[in-house]
């Protein structure tokens, strides 16, 4: 059986979609960095126009759960606000399909963001996502961001 702890030099080497997806497989996912036609997800075109690059990272238990890496355009992470903006809108989108998402942002990899759409149900039985957002800067310690519906 793999090694699933992780060691801070596992953190502090992240620069890569390859290393982000080491870091999943020592954590026990099937996980390699699959580059992704963005097309593909069918997002609108002002959620497409915000990415650079879209890398599959794991797809568990046949698309049950599927971690996605985004690399966004400079402009749309000019701050971690701008940059939380733009993913919960990616997040709003991709949260109303049946599978289970964890969505990765990067901006150069010494920011990330961490996604998690999760899906709820209102009243009338109507899909309803709401967000988990948590930004690490490996050059400065930080607290998860507050999570938005």
């Amino acid at each position: 059986m793999p090694k699933r702890l992780l060691q801070l030099d596992d953190l502090r080497t992240i620069d890569s979609p390859e290393r982000i997806a080491f870091i999943f497989h020592k954590l026990g996912y099937v996980a390699e960095a699959q580059p992704l036609n963005i097309e593909d997800l069918q997002l609108v075109p002002r959620n497409v126009e915000a990415i650079t690059e879209t890398y599959l990272i794991a797809n568990q238990e046949n698309a049950v759960l599927q971690v996605l890496l985004f690399q966004l355009e400079p402009n749309e992470w000019v701050s971690p606000s701008t940059a939380s903006t733009q993913m919960k809108a990616i997040a709003c989108q991709l949260g109303r399909r049946a599978t289970e998402f964890l969505l990765l942002a990067a901006k150069n990899y010494n920011q990330m963001m961490l996604v998690n759409p999760r899906k709820t149900f209102e009243e009338k039985m109507n899909v309803k996502a709401s967000i988990r957002k948590l930004l690490i800067d490996r050059t400065n310690s930080t607290a998860p961001m507050p999570a938005t519906d």
